[in-house]
């Protein structure tokens, strides 16, 4: 089944570190921006499929008048098959959630919350630039519980200047403790346009050693797996039964829909991906919000399927590679890799330890300069 993704870009203010599209909620044509979400459907030429996801990102949708984007949503899916949803995802910001919303977002349907909380450092969500404090944060994962959302997950960032181990534990510590049923975790990053990135540049910030990261990383995968999050993504963990189900689409390659301004669609069953305008004014306005197609050839195919199958605990089913592109991957893994303990093949299957997950990045991009040998023979099998 697909997956639907819903792209609201407004936010209170946008935080230092962020790169995702999008603008401030004040003064900008939020109703015109819900309306335009329904009038894309008019351009998406689908088959008719069935949805079990959708998920509702940003920017921060917890912003928006949620009777407002109940209307929109429910007018999606009406010009939608969606029938038989398995989850149901808004993000919110602590400090955008009450009562009030998480009331409506139970009646809209909606049955997981992912919270930005970042952190639960004052000083640390102050670099950050964000608009919530620790107290708010704790308040708002302990409100959604007790309306009733038992799948709650937050998103946390380490490698943070400043942060050490003992501040990080804390952090962690306090967490696993809240009703909280899955965790992201992702290192901090310096995304060119950001204001953090012209911080690094200006040498008023200094990055974190990678080192000193990779050991944050480690403490982080051994300390939620102790405290019942089990790891099965780069950096997703969760307990038992809560893995992110429209997450997991993007790593298997499942077709998804994504609604919005800069938002991605992809559908696999005829391998075409496209990705719509990054202004919601030219966006409203537009006839056509595409703004990019692409076919995905055989070759782009490989090399997805190599890269987001490793992001995943579980890794590659050597048989199923094989079956699907025609060689045996087996070949191409550069042996020094696996004696090393970079990567493994059990039980048919091959893995990026959890140990060494931190730098899959080098160990993927190893694996694809391997292949691409292989890749230009079937191109080029003269």
């Amino acid at each position: 089944m697909w997956g639907l993704y819903i792209h609201i870009p407004f936010c209170l203010k946008k935080c230092r570190y962020c790169s995702f599209y999008s603008v401030p909620v004040y003064n900008s044509p939020v109703a015109k921006y819900l309306g335009a979400l329904v009038k894309e459907l008019d351009f998406v030429a689908l088959d008719n499929p069935a949805f079990d996801t959708i998920y509702i990102g940003g920017g921060t949708p917890s912003v928006v008048d949620p009777a407002m984007l109940s209307r929109s949503v429910d007018k999606i899916a009406e010009r939608l098959q969606i029938g038989a949803l398995k989850e149901f995802t808004i993000e919110a910001n602590p400090c955008s959630l009450n009562r009030e919303k998480l009331e409506q977002y139970k009646a809209l349907g909606i049955n997981r919350i992912s919270i930005g909380v970042q952190s639960l450092n004052d000083e640390e969500l102050a670099f950050l630039g964000r608009s919530h404090t620790e107290k708010e944060a704790i308040k708002s994962i302990e409100l959604s519980a007790k309306i009733g959302f038992s799948n709650i997950s937050v998103d946390i960032i380490y490698g943070i200047p400043g942060q050490n181990l003992s501040t990080f534990e804390k952090t962690l510590a306090k967490i696993v403790r809240l009703p909280v049923s899955h965790i992201s975790a992702y290192s901090l990053s310096y995304e060119e346009g950001t204001p953090l990135f012209e911080s690094v540049r200006l040498g008023e910030i200094k990055p974190v050693n990678p080192a000193y990261e990779a050991k944050l990383y480690r403490f982080l995968q051994d300390f939620l797996d102790g405290a019942g999050f089990h790891q099965y993504e780069i950096s997703s963990f969760a307990r038992n039964g809560f893995k992110a189900i429209h997450n997991i689409k993007y790593w298997q390659r499942e077709s998804y829909l994504g609604l919005g301004a800069s938002a991605t669609s992809t559908d696999y069953t005829k391998n075409l991906r496209w990705t719509n305008i990054p202004n919601i004014f030219t966006y409203i306005n537009s006839p056509m919000p595409v703004r990019h197609t692409e076919r995905i050839d055989l070759k782009e195919s490989i090399i997805e399927y190599i890269m987001l199958s490793l992001r995943l605990t579980r890794g590659i089913s050597t048989a199923e590679f094989n079956s699907k592109f025609g060689f045996k991957i087996e070949g191409y893994v550069p042996e020094k890799l696996v004696q090393d303990g970079y990567l493994r093949f059990e039980r048919g299957r091959l893995f990026i330890p959890p140990e060494k997950m931190f730098v899959s990045n080098e160990i993927i991009s190893s694996i694809i300069d391997n292949v691409e040998s292989e890749l230009i023979q079937l191109y080029n099998p003269s």
